[in-house]
């Protein structure tokens, strides 16, 4: 289909946006996408809060469900991730479903210490529980990365030393409780 201008049926001069205009107009739409952004942190972290609470009185069900509310709202927000895993470890989801909020937290920062640690802590948690060998190499092996990666981590080298006793290596276990007692911070008043 063809259309032909018909110049006579021009009503004056093209107009063009003026500059100002299109700006004040994206200052608007950012404006509104950032409070629309704001609203849902101050949510999240309510909700957060929320669930911080609820695990303190014990109630690991409502903790669950306000975490998992924090996550949907913020999932960028490794924090919330790793709150999750807490409350639903504590709502009898168990470790394994603990283990799965983890891995969310670490898809966003994968080299996040907190997070790793949660993972070994885990790890080992699940070894000790089960008594499964595939579990206890489970931890064993990350606990051997993480070791790779930050040698004078204390926390890490008593989760080492747990994962140790847990397979009867009684001598490396001593072991890896004297690095972690030697890297413990001092009290030097």
């Amino acid at each position: 289909v063809l259309v032909a201008a018909d110049p006579r049926r021009s009503t004056g001069p093209a107009r063009r946006p003026r500059p100002g205009r299109l700006r004040t107009g994206a200052v608007v739409v950012v404006g509104v996408m950032a409070a629309l952004e704001g609203g849902s942190g101050v949510v999240a972290d309510h909700r957060a809060q929320v669930a911080v609470e609820d695990l303190g009185r014990g109630d690991g069900s409502a903790a669950a469900a306000a975490a998992e509310a924090a996550v949907e709202l913020r999932p960028d927000q490794l924090r919330l991730h790793l709150l999750a895993a807490r409350a639903v470890i504590a709502a009898q989801g168990g470790i394994a479903a603990g283990l799965a909020a983890v891995d969310d937290a670490l898809a966003l920062a994968p080299g996040d210490p907190i997070a790793r640690r949660t993972k070994a802590r885990l790890l080992v948690d699940r070894a000790a529980a089960t008594t499964v060998p595939a579990h206890l190499d489970a931890a064993t092996d990350y606990l051997g990365h993480l070791l790779a990666d930050d040698p004078n981590n204390g926390q890490l080298w008593s989760l080492q030393a747990a994962a140790a006793s847990l397979r009867g290596d009684e001598a490396g276990a001593e072991r890896a409780r004297d690095r972690a007692d030697g890297l413990a911070p001092s009290d030097r008043s």
